[in-house]
């Protein structure tokens, strides 16, 4: 046995023993017949184990599962959970009380993130409490958006609970509805791959992770554009037909990111069966799942995850490990299906020249532009900040971004393809006054499971 200082390790007992079976633990040294040190076991030991607790509670975005396990002091283990994703910033959430309030701690999602939550569809996730808190702090266990200060659903946590200690030995297998086994990473890389696709404009990032490469694209693009990355359709040059490609992009009228499975047969519209298609129009499947999203000043971050060899062999290409493979990208608008539409030949908006990737590497970084400082160059300028200051009544009614200038532009965030107008005024920054009694009179909808409406 080696040297151990403070360390936890885990012991598995042999020939199928269990902890009942033995009556004591030792470290013994066979040699000398010494006795280092020992553990009896007592007679009728209650051994902790994992328990089992309802489904979270269904109150918005579809928010609903299989009864949730607690597997140890730190791992919730959720089962078919499905939410539509449309929260703008929703995450898991633990605290204390008798209802989910503001008070409480973000917990990383299955991946180790702390970006808002994406859409679930019957996936299988297991999610560790952060830091040093355990099972035994926290009073429930919700998703809860942030901004609006919205529980969308949750689950109470006894005060009798008797779990094993979080060492790592409750991890188990999950799976997503297409029932592929997979194993969440809960670490983050230590290196950073970053290539320039469209100069000032298109990055990827990658990193190869178990079966699957990890993928993320930062792009600037317009709230009603794509941008597209994948597996060139021939190799040696950028190719459209024949190309494995992964559009990624904002639904506007879903509210939330997406990214799709591509092939492109032909240099045309997709018709159901040829054309630049989603899988899933020509019969295939969506073989990404997303991560998550942002946009922020007109900067788009997507990411997203695929394997790197799926079962479909005509519409997806391997991603390679031995070897460069050329790679081609595009920034377009979408069209009226939320799909991609034709983008522009010139250059700026499609890769012309043959960029190569190797998929393996570690670190390769040769992105010159973190993309971040962008500010609407090439458009109109944003309206200026509007304020409301020493007003009484206020009348606030639902109305169209505005554009280009609008919403989007002056706060850096994607717009919901609505926004508020108080006192006719876009967005404005309203001031009051301490002691005084303000009146507003709100024209908007009263559905309390769709804050956006």
């Amino acid at each position: 046995m080696q040297q151990h200082n403070n360390t936890d390790i885990i012991l598995k007992l042999p020939m199928g023993k269990r902890i009942r079976d033995i009556r004591w633990l030792s470290v013994w040294c066979r040699r000398f017949t010494v006795d280092f040190g020992e553990i009896f076991i007592p007679p009728g030991l209650d051994v902790p184990k994992p328990r089992v607790l309802p489904e979270f509670k269904r109150l918005a975005h579809g928010l609903r599962s299989s009864n949730i396990s607690i597997l140890d002091a730190k791992t919730f283990y959720i089962p078919n959970l499905h939410y539509d994703g449309a929260g703008p910033d929703a995450y898991f959430w633990v605290g204390n009380g008798s209802e989910p309030n503001i008070m409480g701690t973000k917990v990383p999602n299955e991946i180790g993130s702390l970006e808002p939550l994406r859409g679930y569809q019957g996936e299988d996730i297991e999610i560790q409490l952060p830091g040093n808190l355990t099972v035994y702090d926290i009073d429930w266990l919700a998703v809860w958006c942030v901004e609006y200060r919205h529980n969308f659903g949750h689950v109470y946590i006894p005060k009798d609970l008797d779990v094993p200690p979080a060492l790592g030995q409750t991890k188990i297998a999950t799976t997503t509805t297409t029932s592929t086994v997979i194993t969440q990473a809960t670490s983050k890389p230590a290196n950073v791959n970053c290539k320039e696709l469209l100069r000032g404009k298109l990055n990827v990032m990658w990193e190869v992770m178990d079966e699957y490469i990890v993928i993320e694209l930062v792009g600037r693009i317009d709230e009603e554009q794509y941008m597209a990355f994948g597996i060139s359709g021939s190799h040696g040059h950028p190719q459209m037909i024949g190309a494995d490609v992964v559009v990624a992009f904002y639904d506007r009228r879903q509210r939330r990111f997406r990214a799709e499975d591509y092939y492109m047969s032909s240099l045309s519209q997709c018709d159901g069966k040829l054309g630049v298609c989603p899988d899933e129009r020509i019969g295939g499947k969506n073989d990404v799942e997303i991560l998550s999203g942002d946009r922020s000043h007109g900067v788009t971050r997507i990411k997203y995850r695929r394997l790197l060899q799926t079962n479909e062999a005509v519409n997806d290409r391997a991603y390679p490990l031995d070897r460069q493979i050329s790679v081609i990208a595009a920034i377009g608008p979408l069209n009226s299906r939320e799909e991609a539409n034709a983008h522009s030949h010139t250059g700026t908006e499609v890769t012309v020249d043959d960029v190569q990737i190797d998929f393996a590497s570690k670190n390769d970084h040769t992105c010159t532009d973190a993309l971040d400082s962008f500010r609407y160059e090439d458009g109109p300028q944003p309206w200026a900040a509007l304020t409301i200051l020493g007003e009484k009544t206020i009348t606030a009614r639902i109305g169209p971004t505005g554009g280009k200038r609008g919403y989007s532009p002056i706060t850096g965030h994607p717009s919901w393809g609505i926004a508020w107008f108080m006192n006719d005024l876009l967005i404005p920054e309203i001031y009051v006054e301490r002691g005084q009694t303000y009146t507003f009179v709100v024209e908007g909808g009263d559905d309390t499971a769709q804050p956006a409406k």
